[in-house]
């Protein structure tokens, strides 16, 4: 019986490591301003998804704040 738990509780923790992972992905998107879906699609197909994180890191800025606490982009 104690071997049937610990296997859920570890595919649990997998497929929640997993979620975390393509969550962040997604996250750095929308604080760039970009697509959540278009992204996590590129991560879906582009493996492993810490490889799209370093491109949405490296080349693509986040937004700028204005005063109102708004993004640059929020108006348009």
């Amino acid at each position: 019986m104690f071997e049937i738990v610990a296997s859920f509780l570890v595919l649990l923790l997998a497929v929640l490591l997993v979620w975390l992972v393509f969550a962040a992905v997604c996250d750095m998107a929308e604080a760039r301003g970009h697509s959540r879906a278009l992204w996590l699609v590129v991560s879906l197909f582009w493996s492993p998804p810490f490889a799209v994180m370093f491109v949405l890191w490296l080349f693509v800025p986040l937004l700028e704040e204005d005063d109102d606490g708004e993004g640059a982009c929020d108006g348009i």
